[in-house]
């Protein structure tokens, strides 16, 4: 509140800062293209729920996982295509619009999903901390993937926090698409 810019350093209208910075975020936002990681991180999830499904064979748990892996799948695909869309309409110039809060609110519930099947998946042995056994030789593939599940998983909470609260966003979706 009673904030004073000099008229030499306004960018923009007086009064116009907030349009100013929604024009600026929503490049920010709708500028990216996050799937293909998306996808390398589901792969990785896929590759671990495939290790378990051979441990575990053909349970109900291991069924409503592959369901769960999908799921996550076509959201991924879906989202996807709406980025490439996007992708398609920013190249000529043309701004992004609210499709760009759409698009961040989506990464980061997508990241989270896939972060949190990951963690389900190992379950218990995802918090271990193998400190003892840390420099004694080189951790195999698996093992690495593994030590990061419960990181990317803390990390992914915060993902609908930073970069602009997913209330936030919502609200944009709201007031530009339906006029709320």
């Amino acid at each position: 509140d009673n904030v004073r810019v000099p008229v030499v350093n306004r960018i923009g209208a007086e009064n116009e800062g907030w349009q100013c910075a929604r024009y600026l975020l929503e490049f920010e936002r709708g500028a990216g293209i996050f799937s293909p990681r998306l996808r390398s991180q589901l792969k990785r999830v896929g590759d671990v729920l495939a290790g378990e499904a051979q441990c575990d064979g053909d349970t109900t748990v291991t069924t409503l996982r592959r369901l769960r892996f999908g799921e996550v799948r076509a959201d991924l695909d879906a989202f996807e295509m709406l980025e490439l869309k996007t992708m398609c309409s920013v190249a000529p110039g043309e701004s992004p619009g609210p499709v760009a809060s759409v698009l961040k609110l989506r990464a980061s519930r997508l990241r989270q999903a896939i972060s949190e099947m990951g963690t389900t998946v190992v379950g218990a042995e995802s918090l271990r901390w193998r400190a003892d056994d840390a420099h004694d030789e080189e951790p195999s593939e698996d093992e690495v993937l593994r030590a990061c599940l419960l990181p990317d998983f803390l990390n992914a909470r915060a993902y609908t926090i930073f970069g602009g609260a997913a209330e936030v966003q919502l609200g944009i979706i709201a007031k530009s698409c339906l006029g709320a």
